[in-house]
């Protein structure tokens, strides 16, 4: 059969399993999704799909995911999984967890939040928010990127809300475990994910993304994030699926002005996991850093994609990425800045740094810098290299097995991405789990 008729009936089959909402959901949100699912099906009919031949998934092929039949969880998952310490921060938060893309009360722990804010679930915020989320879902770029992110519009049931109400300052992080795989079947979990911090806002999100066993799945994520005039969010995403998992991510910054969003990536699992990251300066003066970290083994395909578009002059973004490659991972990065026109004052620094532990290893890394501007403060690049074979040496002239000194200067590499998480505990947790995938890199 032909690829472009398979792609096509894949997606049709993704599509047919769109559930009955009538009666759920409030009348605009049902309009929502019924305009999403059009569009999706027009996409589908169009043959506007990803494919090899389009440059956005020119290195990443979707073959193996759509050898896989998925199904949406519609039914509330059995109350029979425990949390387990190692999937925790080990510090004092307020702990949000979705089952399969569904809210788990019984699992959650929002004691202590203020009165005038809302974190959980967007279904259970519907009631006494509905207009505000009316205002804000669809209006970032997350929206405007793919067939995943549209069949996600028409079909999403619940997902992640935070709302923080003008000069609010959260003492301690929002903690945010989202569990994948506990059922028979293979499930595609699409939570919609919002979060308006308003004016002066201070807080703190990590979100970790979990496989609860070794089965296949597939989730499929849509996440806006709306930053008030002076708001500050510390942002920390790790992905640690499991080996045979698929894993896609949405993400659309929209930044008013003096807002400074500060995000920290870590992919480590799935056997394809692909994050696009959408900026939009709305107002100057706004700021936006993004470090990331991916280690890929066991023939894992990890797809970094970045659109940060500077339409307002005097806004600033920093984009660190690092790679560390094994076995036969792959690995894609790109990375796009624009400066527009009227974006004079401009500071945009883009940067891609891998490192491969094995010839078998290979990365496509694509950092591309556009300026329409003459009064900008710019610079993009990148590096692929191998460890230089004397500081190996040294170090095996110092006591160290050649192993052990490749995974200890591996670690330096990726010290500095890790020194951007000031929460100890975590630092700690992803020192411990990127040491056991350089150890795991030693057998293949």
């Amino acid at each position: 059969m032909n690829t472009s008729i398979e792609n096509e009936i894949w997606f049709k089959q993704i599509l047919e399993h769109t559930d009955n909402v009538e009666e759920e959901f409030p009348h605009w949100l049902r309009n929502y999704r019924s305009s999403a699912r059009e569009s999706a099906e027009t996409a589908i009919v169009s043959g506007l799909l990803p494919n090899r031949k389009q440059e956005g998934w020119r290195y990443t092929s979707l073959q193996k995911l759509q050898e896989n039949t998925f199904y949406l969880n519609f039914d509330h998952t059995e109350d029979s999984i425990s949390l387990k310490r190692e999937w925790l921060s080990g510090v004092k938060s307020h702990r949000v967890v979705f089952n399969e893309g569904r809210f788990d009360r019984r699992l959650s722990d929002l004691d202590g939040l203020p009165e005038s804010c809302f974190v959980g679930s967007l279904a259970a915020a519907m009631d006494e928010y509905s207009e505000l989320i009316c205002d804000w879902v669809g209006k970032s770029k997350a929206n405007q990127s793919s067939i995943f992110s549209k069949l996600n519009n028409a079909m999403f049931k619940d997902g992640l809300f935070i709302y923080l109400p003008q000069g609010m300052k959260l003492e301690h992080p929002i903690e945010v475990l989202y569990l994948s795989g506990s059922g028979d079947k293979l499930l595609l979990s699409q939570p919609h994910n919002m979060v308006i911090l308003e004016t002066g806002v201070e807080a703190t999100l990590t979100e970790r993304f979990i496989s609860i066993n070794e089965g296949v799945h597939f989730n499929n994520y849509v996440s806006e994030v709306f930053l008030g005039k002076q708001a500050v969010f510390n942002h920390i995403q790790i992905q640690q699926q499991n080996n045979q998992s698929y894993y896609l991510n949405h993400l659309g910054l929209s930044l008013q002005s003096e807002s400074d969003y500060r995000g920290t990536f870590l992919a480590m699992g799935a056997a394809m996991a692909r994050t696009e990251l959408s900026v939009d300066f709305k107002e100057p003066q706004a700021k936006c850093t993004l470090n990331g970290l991916y280690t890929v083994v066991d023939e894992q395909v990890v797809d970094f994609h970045l659109d940060i578009n500077h339409g307002i002059s005097h806004c600033h973004s920093e984009t660190h990425f690092k790679g560390i490659l094994l076995a036969k991972g792959r690995a894609v990065f790109d990375g796009s800045i624009v400066i527009e026109k009227d974006a004079q004052k401009s500071q945009a620094h883009l940067s891609n740094k891998n490192l491969l532990l094995s010839r078998k290893a290979e990365v496509d890394s694509k950092p591309q810098l556009e300026i329409y501007a003459d009064d900008v403060q710019c610079s993009h690049g990148t590096t692929i290299g191998q460890l230089e074979e004397e500081q190996v040496f040294y170090l095996r002239s110092r006591g160290f097995s050649e192993a052990q000194a490749r995974r200890l200067l591996a670690m330096g590499f990726a010290k500095s991405v890790l020194d951007n998480i000031e929460i100890e505990p975590i630092s700690e947790q992803l020192e411990q789990l990127i040491e056991g995938r350089l150890t795991l890199g030693d057998t293949q």
